[in-house]
């Protein structure tokens, strides 16, 4: 039989941390179908939930530093891996496949010619996501990291349609088979693409508590932004951690922000209108992207952002002790002169 790779792209923000958590529950049951899923030091994690960047991490890594030959000598690796369990495919997942495409598309192709060479037949999945929406959701995860202006950031940052234009400018050569669908948040939609629609099995796992990759509220991660350059790394991740375990009615109400965000998207997506309807064409009809253009006269709905009494407990408490710990530094700073002007006195 003939051998096969399956390669899920992402793309990122597309539910990949939970169909990753949901490929590593079902290792036992893809190896009956003799599809080996290798594992990385990350393994353990996924399997608890925890977002990681996938087993194809590794690979994609070489594959973009343009160590091909280190590539092919781990997927072949893999492959033996592979032979020993009674399999005959390998299942790579990462959203780093996707991002290849960026600046590296041509190692990607040079790498397909090297698995075409051995008679490997190469199986893709990639997620798509309604343009607002990922917009939305990606600015929400680069706010952590100090993006405030959500128009230069749109503008000058966002990078995930211009590389989905890449991708699609280099398709026609590609000798990976592909798949494309539309995210939903619906979880046993992503699971039945995957497992049923994509890898072709009459059957579907599903986890019905998944809370894989929780999202932080932009009043969340503005507090963050304010206690960030106080805190250690391990004290302001704790913080996150805290605010992230929040319940969200305790949270406030961030819609008219966040359409106040949207109001903001109409001239990037006139913009990439024509790449969108590019992308319907490789949607089944029922998933095409939906976007809407806000007309620019409308008036703007709240800018700022507020917080709830809850949130601010949080952030008071972390802030007190960050004045205890400068307070006893001070102290700790002041005895040690003190006791070098005594020495010198003595002396």
């Amino acid at each position: 039989m003939k051998k096969k790779i399956f390669f899920h792209f992402g793309m990122h923000k597309t539910g990949s941390s939970y169909i990753q958590t949901l490929l590593a529950n079902a290792k036992s049951e893809l190896k009956q179908e003799r599809v080996f899923l290798p594992e990385d030091h990350r393994a353990k994690l996924i399997l608890n939930g925890v977002p990681t960047a996938g087993n194809g991490l590794k690979l994609s890594r070489l594959i973009k530093l343009g160590k091909l030959e280190e590539a092919f000598a781990l997927v072949s690796h893999d492959q033996e891996l592979a032979e020993v369990e009674n399999c005959d495919s390998l299942l790579y997942s990462s959203e780093s496949f996707f991002h290849l495409f960026q600046y590296h598309a041509a190692n990607w192709l040079s790498f397909e010619q090297l698995l075409i060479g051995k008679d490997i037949e190469l199986k893709g999945l990639l997620f798509f996501r309604d343009p607002v929406e990922h917009i939305i959701s990606t600015f929400r995860h680069r706010f952590k990291d100090n993006y405030i202006d959500f128009e230069r950031w749109l503008a000058n940052d966002y990078e995930t349609h211009k590389i989905i234009k890449n991708f699609l400018e280099v398709k026609p050569t590609l000798e990976t088979d592909f798949g494309y669908r539309n995210y939903s948040a619906n979880k046993r939609h992503l699971s039945k693409c995957v497992f049923e629609e994509w890898l072709g099995y009459n059957w579907s796992p599903f986890i019905k508590n998944e809370t894989v990759n929780k999202s932080l509220n932009i009043s969340d991660i503005y507090l963050g932004h304010l206690l960030r350059p106080i805190l250690f790394p391990n004290e302001y991740k704790s913080f996150l951690v805290k605010l992230l375990a929040l319940d969200d009615n305790l949270k406030p109400n961030e819609e008219s922000y966040i359409e106040n965000l949207i109001n903001k998207t109409s001239d990037y997506l006139l913009k990439y209108r024509n790449l969108f309807e590019e992308i319907n064409k490789l949607l089944p009809v029922n998933e095409a992207l939906q976007w809407q253009y806000i007309n620019k006269q409308d008036v703007e709905i709240q800018q700022t952002i507020s917080f709830s009494n809850a949130q601010l407990e949080i952030y008071s408490k972390y802030l007190q002790n960050v004045q205890k710990s400068s307070l006893k530094r001070s102290l700790k700073i002041i005895r040690k002169e003190l006791f070098k002007i005594l020495k010198m006195d003595r002396n």
